[in-house]
């Protein structure tokens, strides 16, 4: 097997909003405090949503007592700790609780339903995006860090059910699989044609109604994820330790067996998404406006139509549709472009889809 390049691994690693998390809170994890405190303070600042809050809170400081006051952090100063933190060689090696809980940070951020916090505005400046560089390819040679570019384990596969009394997940016949798809895409449709209406394509994107904001049909087929490998064979499925959105903590896990002979279409980053949606289009254009703008900032309707995947056309062609691990730190959180898409140029969002999770089509 041919060595990786780690440079395109640490591209990956550094493309997203998901990525670029992950990347800043294990330099926070493993550098001084300085780091972690002034992440912490322009993250603050940062925060969209941050006057809302300032809205309920009392300060008591005197703004005209500034003797002693150190200057106040910017990205630059976070940009700065992180260069710093990097030339220190060498870099501590990842442990796997270390990127655990940074990966768990990362997705427990991921929201597309409001702005992004500061945390991630933070990352996004191109000054500590390049701070990050020496970071990604720490990681990237890792080989803790290898399975994140691999494609599902047939022999390390999981389904999770949510609750404190979950029981294992049933079975799913292939026709009942295709039944709920087609089910599925038949209330995506709807709902887009509900909201496409006249009116609401006059609406100020902020006026528009809120929705639905996931791009897969969770809960309609099974999923599975390998177990995390924590270094002694006993690690939870990755599918119950990084969820989006998540509602629940208990879970009940169950092995699962994939078809023999599965065709699995892969997704290893924003390409990837952006070529399955080009192929099987299903469009959500004003279904999705309010939500994906208040993510990505991109309103649908002066920039053009949003898609997704159909996924009962994807049926048609695979079995399972695969998320690496890499691919959702590439790619989630984001606007994709799908150029040339039924005609014209539209954009997706991965939404609502973990790290490594496999949907099972068929």
């Amino acid at each position: 097997m041919d060595a990786p390049d780690i440079s395109l691994r640490a591209a990956d690693l550094l493309a997203g909003p998901r990525g670029r998390r992950l990347l800043l809170e294990f330099g926070c994890d493993v550098a001084d405090n300085a780091l972690a405190s002034a992440v912490h303070e322009v993250s603050a600042d940062l925060d969209p949503q941050r006057d809302r809050i300032a809205r309920y809170a009392r300060y008591t400081d005197d703004p005209g007592d500034t003797a002693g006051a150190s200057a106040p952090a910017t990205p630059d100063t976070v940009a700065r700790l992180l260069t710093v933190a990097a030339g220190r060689i060498p870099l501590p090696d990842p442990t796997a609780g270390q990127l655990r809980d940074a990966l768990g940070t990362s997705v427990d951020a991921a929201r597309y339903w409001c702005p992004s916090d500061g945390a991630d505005v933070l990352t996004a400046d191109p000054a500590v995006r390049a701070a990050l560089t020496p970071w990604a390819e720490h990681l990237a040679a890792s080989p803790l860090t290898d399975w994140w570019w691999s494609a599902p384990d047939p022999a390390d596969q999981w389904t999770v059910a949510w609750g404190e009394d979950a029981a294992p997940c049933p079975a799913m016949t292939a026709e009942k699989k295709i039944s709920n798809l087609l089910a599925w895409c038949t209330r995506t449709r709807e709902s887009e044609q509900r909201d496409s209406g006249f009116l609401d394509r006059l609406r100020s994107v902020t006026a528009a109604a809120g929705g639905d904001w996931w791009s897969v049909p969770l809960w309609e087929v099974p999923a599975s994820t390998r177990a995390w490998p924590d270094g002694t064979g006993g690690g939870d499925p990755v599918g119950a330790l990084f969820v989006e959105d998540r509602w629940e903590d208990a879970f009940c896990a169950t092995r699962f067996t994939p078809p023999e002979h599965a065709r699995i279409r892969e997704i290893t980053g924003a390409d990837d998404w952006s070529a399955l949606c080009r192929e099987f289009p299903l469009e959500v254009t004003w279904s999705r406006r309010r939500e994906w703008w208040e993510v990505t900032g991109r309103d649908s309707r002066d920039a053009g139509p949003w898609l997704i995947p159909d996924w009962s056309a994807v049926a048609d062609r695979w079995d399972a549709v695969h998320l690496t691990v890499a691919g959702y730190l590439n790619a989630a959180t984001r606007s994709i472009p799908v150029p040339g898409a039924d005609g014209q140029d539209a954009d997706s969002v991965i939404a609502g889809w973990g790290p490594d999770v496999t949907y099972w089509l068929r």
